[in-house]
């Protein structure tokens, strides 16, 4: 093959692969996305489940709404270790995926150009001038959805610290005692009066 056949396959080959790695990079920042999306959710149930008892009066005993809070808690452990675990598994599948279509345009671009005849020629710089710029195209739009992906995760981190800052401050709000206030003796008269 030629020089100018063999550079041609290998830019589509590194367009396509470009392609697949910045699709593979958007879809494990927005698994991590959601899991920190989730994250500060549970961080914000939590923080108005403390304000609920720090503000509210119930009619469970001090322990029954300690127990309640527990569980909560608990729970929402439970949903972020699972959460975590399918994040994990996801990434690793699309690993393995963007691992496989690389492979698969190595390959086939070894293939092209061990194959030296005037047809294949021919035939290989027609596909390659007809897929370039789509291949092109698709390397730059991946890369913006990357950055669009990298964008939503630190909205996600950002909320996420966000509900774990309101959780603090509601958890600190809780930790005090609450004092109960007394009404002025001339209250209590008038109403008798009433």
């Amino acid at each position: 093959m030629t020089k100018q056949t063999l550079s041609a396959i290998e830019n589509l080959a590194a367009a396509n692969t470009r392609v697949v790695e910045s699709y593979n990079a958007a879809a494990k920042t927005f698994a991590a996305a959601y899991c920190k999306g989730v994250q500060g959710a549970l961080a914000r149930i939590a923080a108005r489940q403390n304000a609920f008892r720090a503000h509210q009066p119930s009619v469970l005993s001090d322990a029954a709404r300690d127990q309640w809070l527990q569980t909560g808690a608990k729970w929402s452990d439970m949903v972020l270790q699972r959460l975590e675990a399918g994040t994990n598994t996801a990434v690793t599948v699309f690993d393995r995926v963007a691992v496989a279509a690389t492979s698969g345009i190595d390959a086939a671009t070894q293939r092209a150009v061990m194959i030296d005849s005037p047809a294949v020629r021919q035939f290989v710089n027609g596909v390659v001038s007809l897929q370039l710029p789509v291949a092109e195209l698709s390397a730059k739009l991946a890369d913006k959805v990357a950055a669009g992906a990298q964008r939503v995760e630190e909205r996600a981190e950002a909320f996420v610290a966000k509900a774990e800052q309101a959780e603090a401050e509601v958890t600190d709000v809780v930790a005090k005692p609450v004092r109960s206030a007394k009404r002025p003796a001339a209250r209590r008269g008038a109403r008798k009066a009433a």
